[in-house]
Parts: C-alpha cells; structure tokens; sequence
C-alpha cells in the first residue's frame, strides 16, 4: 500500500508508481515539504534553525576573539608592563663604585665571572657587583597609575 499525496497521487519516493513529471515533482514536494501530510517544511526547517544556531555561535567566538585581541590583551599586556616589577631578576650586591663595597639592590642585566652586571637601582647607573643574593622583592618602582 503505497502513501498518497494531497492530490490523490501516490507518491514514487514513498511507495507508488507515477510517470516522469509526476515522479519529479513529487519528489520536489516531498523534499519541500516534508512528506505528505506534514503541512511544513518538515526536516529542511530543522536544518536551517541548526545552520543558524551554529553560524551564530561562529559569529559570537569571531567576536569574543576580536574584543580579546583589540581591547582586552593590550590592556593587559600595558598593564603587565607599567606595573613597577622588574621583567628580570633583581639581586643585592656588593658593588665597589670607588668608595669602598657597598650592598646594593640591582636589577640582573648579565653574569659574568664572579658576579653580576646590572642596573644600579639607587643610583640610578650600570654597576658591576659580587657577592650576589637573589632579592625576594622584585618591585622596583610604583606602578604608573599611583605615580
């Protein structure tokens, strides 16, 4: 027993033999709509809701990516660099600028043999020091928005 279409006809996709042109545009109607009888577009409604849903997601990473990549990461990263710690280590040293040793704080630039090439946090110059210890503290200034 084959389905019949609304016009009577039974339908080749579904069990029954038409000619050609009838066949043709059965199927068309099958595939438009669903099946006989469902009154909607059946299944291609489905596909098209599910096609949105995921071309809206698409949309919404496309946009988190960019907000990330045009507002969010730069902030971070001018923040991260005016925050007032040292991008490398920062050691007490004994540093002899002529007057005798001296303890010193220094940002670590270099070792070399016996000792550390780096920046003079108190004065503000290039010193050589020995004797080094790691500073736990690796602050060197006040962060740019409490200056």
């Amino acid at each position: 027993m084959g389905t019949r279409l609304p016009g009577g006809e039974q339908s080749p996709v579904l069990g029954g033999e038409l000619d050609g042109y009838d066949a043709i545009s059965d199927r068309s109607y099958v595939l438009d709509h669903g099946g006989p009888g469902s009154g909607g577009l059946g299944g291609h409604a489905r596909v098209r809701a599910g096609r949105q849903h995921v071309e809206r997601a698409a949309d919404a990473v496309w946009i988190a990516g960019l907000v990330l990549g045009l507002v969010v990461l730069p902030v971070l990263a001018v923040t991260a660099a005016l925050d007032g710690r040292s991008w490398s280590s920062v050691v007490r040293c004994d540093v002899n600028a002529g007057t005798g040793p001296q303890r010193a704080r220094m940002i670590e630039l270099e070792r070399q043999a016996s000792g550390v090439v780096g920046w003079d946090i108190g004065k503000g110059e290039v010193a050589n020091g020995t004797h080094c210890a790691a500073d736990d503290n690796d602050v060197i200034r006040a962060p740019w928005w409490r200056s």
